[in-house]
This record gives structure tokens, C-alpha cells and sequence, in this order.
């Protein structure tokens, strides 16, 4: 028996180790410690190390004016507590804010992370160095809302991912309605080596997940950052509109050998968006659809979208009441909206929030079917945008209603 355990044991120390299967994915929505910061009675470095005491239960994604603290607009804290997994020991960790209202300054175990100033943009950090093995970790955010047109608060999804040290930072996705599509993929390898790598392109139609075309694209990732762009065709595309929002899925999978180091699935349409005269044409044809105005900046009271989560409902009910289109002023919507706008055939015009350039909302929201045209409040908006998007028309006042 002894000789026996020993042959198994040297089997295993010889097979091949089994292959990477790309990111892992912790959730950390759900329920969260929250207290608001009394003026001038707290040490912030004792705060970002353990939940004040008294601090009460509150949801997270949720803005805290929708139930924990209604009427309250100052500087509040929240905490989670998490364990990790033993498998994530050999990977890159990384936290993922997808949105939070108010300006937040991030601790993990006491340490500073950085800070997130936007409600609609995804900010990641990297925490391979701070967690804690076997024993819980404290994450802590410090949020000042003073400023908030929005309101305050963890608003959009928190994430852990676990990936190789090389792994996708960000994917983009252009498309063109004769079927091109250009996806830029930016890299990170935080490790000292330059190796060989690979980065496989498949698109798929989304309501089927059946492949229409796919491509392989080799790669030498260098440490740091790194970016490559891959060209693919797909042949007679099935062109996205408000009458059919048809929608198919750019996955990207970054691999070496048998590894998949890391993998991103991102969704996009085909289609030509114009404007002709007050009106918008899509794929050439003039869009046959109702509009109307949402004032994000205005919506802390009395009804305010409380997590992005229930502002893609709203965009669910505008167009069960019959809206094609929306005009969005004093910034964009989250991107869990302009999903939901993609699946149901709306189109948005929006514009920059406060705080955001032109820039990063092209960025953010150009691979959206339903972003048609771009709302520009001032004449200097106007042309950054045609700086940055060559593909959207850049509209100073609502389109046309149509019939």
C-alpha cells in the first residue's frame, strides 16, 4: 500500500497540470454595513479598518436616498467583509466598481486603493498584495455625496475577478453595417516576462449563440500594458433597429498554449445611424419613434433610479408605453440601461455628466447599438464629439417626434 501511494503521488507530481479556464467571478452584491460620517468625531484611518460601531445593514447596488437614508446628503461609509477561494492563490485579484454616486475614496485591510469620482464608470484595482488567506478581508468605502446630482452611494455592481497575471483590462468593439468589426483588446501583464500569447475573436448571434465568423490573432505581451486591435468580417449581418434590436456577442479569449488566461464576452449590433434634417435615419430609413427627455441630473427626488439595475426597468416600461427614443440631459445613463435600451430597440442621445470628459463617454458607451446620436450642451461638446465618434450624428436639440 505504501509503494502504491508513493507510484500515485509521483504520477501526479508528473501529469500535466490542468489548464487555466480564464476569470473566476465573486459577487459582492447583496448586503453591506452603511453608517453616515459624524462631522469632525471619527479618525478615517480607524473607519477603513473595521465597521463603525452602530453601523446598520443596507443594500448593495442601491443609492442610500432610496430607503437607508433617505433625506441624507452628506459623507457616509460602507463595508463588506470576503474570504477567498484557495484556488484564486496563483492569480491576479482585482475589485471591480461598475459605478458609485458621490466621490469614494477605497481601503482593503486599512490600505488605501484610490478613489472612484463617477457614477457611470467602471474603475478597477488591483489587490493581489493586500488580501488576506484564510481569514476574512475588510473592504471600506468612503463616500461624499455632497456634491451629487444624483444622490450617494454604491449605485452599480462590486465585483472580485481572478485572472492571470496577464490578463484583459478592457474590450472595445466597433462594427460597421457592411459587416466589419474592429475589437480592440487592452492587456496587462503584471509580471517581468515578455511572452508569446494568442487572442481568439468569436462572433455570435445572441439569441442563438450560434458562431458567424471567428479569427486567431498571435501576440507579444510585454510587461505592463498592452494593446492590440483584431479585424474580423461577418457576412451578411443581420442589421440592428428599433423595429428589430438583433444583437450578437464579440467573446474574446486570451490564451498560451492550452491556458485560457483570461476571457470577455462583449455585446454589440450592426447598423448605420444618420441624421437628416430634425430627424434620425437608421440603416437609411427614418426611425418611426416617439421621444422623450430624462433629466438625470434631476432625479435624486422624488423619484430617483436607486441602483442601474432599476433604471434598466425604466427604460423597460418607456417602451411598454410606446417611446422609441430618449433625449437624456445632465449626463448619460448607466451602462446597465443601455443594455437594456439594445435589447429593447430604443435609441438614447445622451451627453457627458458632470465630471466626465466627451472622451470618456465615447469610450464608455460607443459599442451601444441604441446610443443613435450624441447630446452636445455646449458648441466646444459639439466638437469633441465629432473629434472622438465620426459614426453618430451630434445633436444640440431633441429629433423630431414622428408619428
Amino acid at each position: 500500500m505504501r509503494q502504491l501511494g508513493l507510484i500515485l503521488m509521483l504520477v501526479a507530481l508528473l501529469a500535466p497540470a490542468e489548464p487555466l479556464k480564464g476569470r473566476s467571478v465573486q459577487s459582492l452584491n447583496g448586503a453591506w454595513l452603511f453608517s453616515e460620517e459624524p462631522n469632525g468625531a471619527i479618525r478615517a484611518a480607524d473607519w477603513a479598518k473595521a465597521p463603525a460601531p452602530g453601523a446598520r445593514t443596507t443594500s448593495v447596488p442601491s443609492l442610500w436616498n432610496c430607503a437607508t437614508a433617505p433625506n441624507y446628503r452628506g459623507v457616509a461609509w460602507y463595508w463588506r467583509t470576503f474570504t477567498l477561494p484557495e484556488a484564486w492563490k496563483t492569480q491576479d485579484i482585482r475589485v471591480f466598481f461598475h459605478g458609485i454616486a458621490g466621490e469614494s475614496t477605497c481601503y482593503l485591510n486599512g490600505q488605501q486603493l484610490g478613489i472612484v469620482s463617477s457614477p457611470y464608470t467602471l474603475v478597477q484595482f488591483d489587490i493581489t498584495k493586500l488580501v488576506r488567506w484564510n481569514e476574512p478581508n475588510v473592504l471600506a468605502l468612503r463616500v461624499d455625496a455632497s456634491k451629487s446630482a444624483l444622490g450617494g452611494g454604491i449605485w452599480q455592481d462590486v465585483e472580485l475577478v481572478a485572472s492571470d497575471e496577464a490578463h484583459i483590462m478592457d474590450v472595445k468593439v466597433a462594427s460597421e453595417a457592411n459587416g466589419w468589426v474592429t475589437v480592440r483588446v487592452d492587456l496587462e501583464n503584471t509580471s517581468q516576462k515578455t511572452g508569446d500569447a494568442e487572442i481568439y475573436l468569436d462572433v455570435v448571434e445572441g439569441e442563438t449563440d450560434k458562431s458567424v465568423a471567428r479569427t486567431l490573432q498571435h501576440v507579444e505581451v510585454s510587461p505592463g500594458r498592452n494593446r492590440t486591435d483584431v479585424l474580423l468580417h461577418v457576412k451578411r449581418p443581420r442589421l440592428w433597429s428599433p423595429a428589430d434590436p438583433f444583437l450578437y456577442v464579440a467573446r474574446v479569449s486570451f490564451r498560451q498554449g492550452p491556458d485560457i488566461l483570461d476571457n470577455v464576452d462583449r455585446t454589440f449590433g450592426f447598423r448605420d445611424v444618420r441624421a437628416e434634417g430634425s430627424g434620425i435615419l437608421v440603416n437609411g430609413a427614418r426611425a418611426n419613434v416617439k421621444w422623450t427627455k430624462l433629466a438625470c441630473a434631476a432625479r435624486v427626488s422624488p423619484e430617483p433610479p436607486c441602483s442601474a439595475a432599476r433604471e434598466a426597468q425604466e427604460i423597460q416600461t418607456l417602451r411598454a408605453k410606446g417611446y422609441g427614443g430618449i433625449w437624456v440631459e445632465g449626463g448619460p445613463l448607466s451602462s446597465a440601461a443601455l443594455f437594456a435600451a439594445d435589447r429593447e430597440g430604443m435609441l438614447i442621445a445622451e451627453g457627458p455628466g458632470p465630471g466626465m470628459s466627451v472622451a470618456d463617454l465615447v469610450a464608455r458607451d460607443s459599442g451601444h447599438p441604441s446610443v443613435a446620436a450624441w447630446h452636445a450642451p455646449s458648441p466646444r461638446d459639439a466638437e469633441d464629439f465629432r473629434t472622438s465618434d465620426g459614426t453618430r450624428p451630434v445633436l444640440v436639440a431633441p429629433p423630431a417626434q414622428d408619428p
